[in-house]
C-alpha cells in the first residue's frame, strides 16, 4: 500500500545534494553529452509521485525540445497523490535534453523552489539525487542569513499562474558521470524520478510532502509541520 513515507527518498550520496544546498543558482537549458556516450536510442523512463496539494503542477515535459506529455501513464491514485510515469526513446544524452515547467498553482507567490532528479542506475548501490535548476532567478531555498544576498541577487519570487523550467546545468551533468564512474556503474542512465522537494512561500512558511511547516522561532534552522491541508489561504 502507498504512503506519504514513499516520498521520503534516501539522498544516496550527500556531496552533490549538499553542493547545491547552499547555491542560488539559475540556468538556461544547454546540452551535455553524459559519459561521451554515442548516440544510441532506447527506451527511457520518468516516474514523478504528484502530490493533489503541492503548490506546483508539471504541465510540460520535453527531450530534445519534443514533448512527452503525451506519454504520461498513471500508475497509482490515492486520495493524497498519484503516481505517474512516462515511458519514452531518446539518445544517451538524454538528460543533458530534459525540461520540466512547472507552474503556480497556489493563490500565493513561491519565493524559493528545490526540484530534484533521482539518477537510478543498477550500478548505483541507491538513487543519487541532484537539483535541477531553473530558467529564472528563483532560489533553491531561503533563510535569513540570505535575505540581503538575495536582494542584491535580484532573486524572483513564482507569482500565481506564473511558469518556469527546470533542466540539468551541464556541471551537474558532469557530478553525474563522476559518481557513476566512481560507482563503477557501465551503461547509460534508463530511468530518473522527478521529486519536487521543499517550496518556501516565504522565510518562514514551506510546503513539503504534503504538509504546510512554519519555521520554529527558538530554532531557525527546524521547521515545524501543521496539519496537512489542500488549501493555501
Amino acid at each position: 500500500m502507498h504512503s506519504l513515507g514513499i516520498f521520503r527518498r534516501l539522498i544516496a550520496v550527500g556531496t552533490l545534494s549538499t553542493l547545491f544546498l547552499g547555491t542560488i543558482a539559475y540556468s538556461n537549458v544547454g546540452s551535455h553529452t553524459l559519459n561521451g556516450l554515442q548516440e544510441q536510442r532506447a527506451e527511457r523512463l520518468i516516474k514523478m509521485t504528484s502530490i493533489r496539494n503541492a503548490p506546483i503542477s508539471l504541465v510540460n515535459a520535453k527531450v530534445s525540445n519534443t514533448e512527452i506529455n503525451n506519454r504520461e501513464r498513471v500508475t497509482a491514485s490515492a486520495q493524497i497523490a498519484e503516481w505517474k510515469e512516462w515511458r519514452f526513446e531518446a539518445g544517451n544524452d538524454w538528460l543533458s535534453n530534459l525540461q520540466f515547467t512547472f507552474k503556480n498553482v497556489s493563490d500565493r507567490p513561491l519565493s524559493a523552489i528545490t526540484i530534484e532528479l533521482f539518477i537510478i542506475h543498477p550500478g548505483l548501490p541507491a538513487p543519487l539525487s541532484v537539483p535541477l535548476s531553473p530558467n529564472r532567478r528563483i532560489p533553491l531555498f531561503l533563510d535569513r542569513e540570505m535575505e540581503a544576498a538575495a536582494k542584491a541577487a535580484n532573486m524572483e519570487t513564482l507569482l500565481p499562474k506564473e511558469e518556469v523550467t527546470y533542466s540539468l546545468r551541464p556541471a551537474t551533468i558532469d557530478l553525474i558521470t563522476a559518481q557513476l564512474n566512481r560507482a563503477g556503474a557501465s551503461g547509460p542512465v534508463k530511468e530518473v524520478e522527478l521529486a519536487p522537494g521543499r517550496i518556501q512561500f516565504d522565510y518562514d512558511t514551506s510546503w513539503h510532502d504534503g504538509l504546510i511547516f512554519r519555521r520554529d522561532a527558538a530554532n531557525p534552522n527546524q521547521w515545524r509541520p501543521e496539519k496537512s491541508r489542500d488549501t493555501f489561504d
